[in-house]
């Protein structure tokens, strides 16, 4: 079903996020702190997609999971409503 399939997306996204973070980003600045020689690596930033599915912060548009939140609470909902 497609909910399922977003959350197993969104799952993937951000054990990526986290890799990358972990991976790449704490070893180049471990790197950059000890005066290590070494090339700078660059990833995909993901974090557009984790916000656009996940984002609950003000200021900023809510996510998706938000949204169906949110609508979930309301009475009489259905599919429709969600897309609107």
């Amino acid at each position: 079903n497609g909910v399922e399939q977003l959350l197993i997306n969104f799952a993937n996204e951000k054990l990526q996020a986290t890799f990358n973070q972990h991976v790449f980003a704490a070893e180049q600045e471990l790197y950059a702190a000890e005066g290590i020689s070494w090339r700078s690596v660059r990833w995909p930033d993901n974090s557009e997609t984790i916000g656009l599915i996940a984002s609950k912060e003000r200021g900023r548009a809510p996510g998706v999971l938000h949204l169906l939140d949110e609508t979930s609470r309301l009475p009489n909902q259905t599919d429709a409503d969600f897309n609107k």
